[in-house]
């Protein structure tokens, strides 16, 4: 785990928006001068996050979630707190270079950089291959597909002679079978080991870090079979957890504010060619959720350009459906050529290609007209059944305009009215209605005496220096051990700071009492103003529980002892405790 500087973590801090990083992921309304939101972290249906701009923090009033802008991106993604906030650094323009760099590599164990170590090995010594004068037949073939030197440079693609030479190569590096079989470079045959990946033309996959893990191994001859050959799961790899070209793709983004999402990895080549970067392979038609994340964490709108075949059509439909479902802006490339990106350009050209991934669909008007292929709209039943599934789709549309628009199209393509569109989603609005009932907002704690009497002070050294000052001169503890942490880590934010800033106090505080922090920043129940005569109120409240903790006790020894003079001294320490307590109680 990278150390980053405090001073980084307050100076990104107090540069990011809460409400804007929050806006990158959610929907947000405008409340006042605070916003609300669905809430990601829980099946929620109507707006119970709350964002306070002043204090730059979220809470959810049904689960509870709540934190400033380094938790909210913590819990959204998933990630460490180091890695949100290089995420936040990466929005408001502080790179962090130093500790980026750091976090990539070292929060890898040692094995696994070992097994980093043995790929990059591996790539060297197949970049040389392709270059060598064996493979002359090879390099051409890829020249003469489009792949000029810069392209194969950039995307480190290699050659993989006969005769297990990568095998050999490693072995004499001094890297052991056990490794270089677990990574699938290699595997077991009756007479010792041969490569995984032998006479095939190789296009290493690299991780979200840019760390090699796997490869993708296409045939070198025209007769050659398999076609490809592409790394099985291993400790390193696992397909659905990887995008390819993503690394490199996240970069790009940051200018183009889209990304292009393929099958394979010649159709991110076809892109790379036509000067296209923001583009990753999901090296299959599927699309995981893992990788569904991925592209989340790029904030950015995604366009679907799977093959012009059916099942590249398939794809196109089921993924944007995946990711509609998601929330996440979505467009579809309008391919009714049959042919993937690289046959494209192959067959029909760079400018045909170009032009061709400027005809984007809304996911909605794609999926209308996907649906629409099979349907017999002389047919009453399947005419319904069209409008039902369409008009459920259109119903999870953010904007209202959008909706309109879109049942006006519906209504045209159907021939029902849109009145009567508008019956066919009223089951779907009532399970929202009924799940929406059946959520509960997180119960308020009944509060006893004592701990309401911790909070109300707590509230006021949250609003103030001077009442923090004033607390420490008077009391300078809280009975109760999780309020009592609570103070003094005020009291020591305050040794550095003038004025208090939650959003800066629950970088600092330990992981379990920011829950607390955070109610009690914005509970109106309590004072959060300095108020020295409400402070030495509840100053003396909690003399009062101290005292009558003590006499509790006294009383308990009284009926144990037996002897005499212990008994006497018992009485006189009670009547003086007695008296303390009715002093304090006239100061309340």
């Amino acid at each position: 785990m990278p150390r980053i500087k405090d001073e980084d973590i307050s100076r990104v801090r107090q540069k990011a928006d809460i409400a804007e990083v929050i806006g990158k992921y959610l929907t947000l309304q405008k409340r006042g001068r605070n916003y609300a939101a669905i809430c990601p972290f829980h099946n929620d249906h109507d707006p119970s996050l709350y964002i306070s701009t002043d204090k730059q923090i979220y809470k959810c009033f049904v689960c509870g979630n709540g934190g400033n802008v380094f938790t909210f991106v913590q819990n959204y993604e998933k990630i460490s707190f180091a890695e949100a906030v290089l995420k936040v650094a990466d929005m408001v323009g502080e790179p962090l270079d130093y500790a980026r760099e750091s976090f990539q590599y070292e929060k890898y164990d040692d094995e696994t950089k070992r097994y980093f170590k043995i790929f990059n090995e591996a790539i060297d010594f197949l970049s040389y291959q392709l270059y060598s004068s064996g493979a002359t037949d090879v390099l051409q073939y890829l020249h003469e597909r489009g792949y000029d030197d810069a392209l194969i440079k950039k995307f480190h693609i290699g050659y993989n002679p006969d005769k297990n030479s990568l095998y050999r190569f490693l072995k004499a590096k001094g890297y052991t079978e056990k490794d270089m079989v677990k990574i699938n470079l290699i595997r077991s045959v009756p007479d010792g080991f041969a490569d995984v990946f032998s006479r095939r033309i190789i296009f290493p996959i690299f991780n979200s870090d840019n760390q090699p893990i796997a490869f993708n191994g296409r045939a070198s001859k025209p007769n050659q079979d398999p076609k490809y050959v592409n790394s099985e799961n291993t400790v390193l790899y696992t397909k659905g957890d990887v995008l390819y070209n993503y690394y490199a793709a996240k970069n790009a983004v940051k200018d183009n504010r889209n990304i292009y999402v393929v099958e394979g990895v010649t159709d991110v080549y076809a892109f790379e060619r036509i000067g296209i970067s923001n583009v990753v392979a999901t090296l299959g038609t599927a699309m995981s959720k893992a990788q569904i994340q991925l592209l989340r964490n790029l904030h950015c709108d995604i366009i679907l350009c799977y093959d012009g075949d059916s099942a590249g059509q398939n794809a196109d439909l089921k993924n944007a459906k995946q990711l509609f479902n998601e929330r996440l802006n979505v467009r579809i490339v309008r391919n009714d050529t049959g042919l993937d990106p690289d046959e494209i350009i192959k067959e029909r050209g760079m400018d045909y290609f170009r032009e061709m991934i400027t005809h984007q669909e809304e996911y909605i008007e794609f999926f209308m007209r996907a649906f629409s292929r099979n349907v017999d709209f002389n047919n009453y039943s399947q005419r319904k059944s069209y409008a039902e599934r369409v008009v459920n789709e259109i119903s999870l549309l953010k904007d209202e305009f959008d909706k309109e628009n879109f049942l006006l199209k519906l209504s045209q393509i159907s021939g029902f009215e849109k009145s009567q569109l508008l019956s066919l989603q009223s089951a779907v609005q009532q399970t929202e209605v009924t799940d929406r009932n059946l959520q509960k907002p997180v119960a308020k704690k009944v509060l006893s005496g004592k701990i309401r009497t911790e909070y109300e002070i707590i509230c006021q050294l949250l609003s103030s220096k001077q009442a923090a000052s004033y607390f420490k001169e008077k009391l300078g503890f809280l009975p109760s051990e999780n309020t009592n942490r609570c103070a003094m880590a005020i009291l020591d934010y305050y040794l550095q700071n003038d004025k208090m800033e939650i959003a800066d106090l629950l970088d600092k505080v330990d992981e379990d009492l920011k829950p607390l922090v955070i109610e009690l920043a914005d509970d109106p129940v309590f004072m959060h103003e300095y108020n020295e005569q409400a402070l030495d109120e509840s100053f003396s409240r909690i003399r009062i529980q101290m005292v009558d903790e003590s006499i509790r006790s006294v009383k308990r020894q009284l009926a144990q002892t037996t002897d005499s003079m212990k008994k006497s001294e018992l009485e006189t320490k009670y009547s003086s405790l007695i008296r303390q307590k009715n002093d304090l109680l006239k100061r309340v």
